[in-house]
């Protein structure tokens, strides 16, 4: 499957071209990843951006240059620290900036062709590994222009405990006409959808998907990894300081697999301070499995969000 960036543009700019380009534009920039670039037949090896701050001694990161086996082109695997990205994925890493920003990157000079039908998706299957039955493929694209609707703040984000940095990462945006906040959804640097909240009550809006997603999950690395219900809970983590994601609720089967094969050992949990997320919590502790398990206590009847950071950062951790 060629590379689709944007929802309907085919990528056509040979991969080793586009990482000559990353590779100048971060020299520019004056960020020291991704200092060596060296073909290797369909292959080319360079510095993992996701560990050792892209300057190990040496390349252990291999990125397809031409589809292989039915995984794409573009495809990044690091045989040292196991990480794995598309394109957009490995670019974002590379830079440290949103998804979105590094499709408009793109786009700025690679040369493409829009594919008549779409009804395709490349939604990160990247390496062409069967996934639980799903149906992603059905959600209607989203582009950069669909999201490019939500560049506003909104007072309630900074209620909220957002800051302009995790607003710009995570391009938290505002939705007009139906008064929400946005929060795209991405898996492999492609947006499933883009989630909504009300900033009056606490209606929070998002397509029946199955299975759902974690959000926040394209944003991690390997360290200790907090597990909340709802984003602005994960959201407050990262403000906070913490890498964290969020469920869209307790958990489900699905996403406990998903939570399993991340390369992260240790797994704290930090569902909300009521029954259903004492049960969720249980849940989970029975569902993950070769990983560190703690669980931070969470008052009853709070979560995350309601806490400030000194009440966060005195939590209690139990096993």
């Amino acid at each position: 499957m060629p590379i689709i960036i944007d929802g309907n543009k085919v990528v056509e700019t040979p991969v080793y071209t586009i990482l000559e380009n990353v590779r100048e534009q971060l020299r520019a920039m004056g960020i020291n990843r991704l200092k060596d670039i060296v073909r290797r037949g369909n292959e080319a090896a360079v510095t993992c951006p996701h560990h050792k701050g892209g300057m190990e001694s040496s390349p252990a990161c291999y990125v397809l240059l031409e589809d292989r086996d039915g995984v794409n082109a573009g495809t990044a695997h690091c045989f040292a620290c196991g990480y794995k990205a598309n394109l957009v994925k490995f670019v974002a890493d590379c830079f440290g900036i949103s998804y979105r920003k590094v499709v408009e990157w793109l786009l700025g000079f690679v040369d493409y062709s829009l594919i008549s039908e779409r009804d395709t998706r490349d939604i990160g299957d990247i390496f062409a590994e069967k996934e639980d039955d799903n149906n992603y493929s059905e959600l209607p694209v989203i582009t950069t222009e669909e999201l490019r609707k939500y560049d506003y703040t909104h007072p309630y984000m900074y209620e909220r405990k957002l800051t302009n940095e995790i607003i710009n990462k995570f391009e938290v945006g505002y939705d007009i006409e139906n008064k929400c906040i946005t929060f795209p959804v991405y898996k492999d640097g492609v947006c499933l959808f883009v989630a909504k909240r009300s900033i009056f009550g606490k209606h929070f809006y998002m397509p029946k998907i199955h299975p759902k997603p974690i959000y926040g999950i394209d944003y991690i690395d390997s360290s200790p990894l907090i597990v909340c219900e709802s984003v602005f809970n994960a959201l407050t983590c990262w403000v906070y300081g913490k890498q964290a994601v969020a469920l869209f609720g307790t958990g489900s089967k699905e996403q406990i697999d998903m939570l399993n094969a991340l390369q992260n050992r240790s797994i704290i949990l930090a569902l909300d301070g009521d029954e259903a997320g004492k049960n969720g919590t249980e849940r989970l502790k029975k569902g993950l499995v070769n990983k560190f398990v703690t669980v931070l206590k969470v008052p009853n009847g709070k979560d995350i969000n309601d806490l400030t950071k000194e009440e966060f950062d005195n939590l209690e951790e139990e096993l």
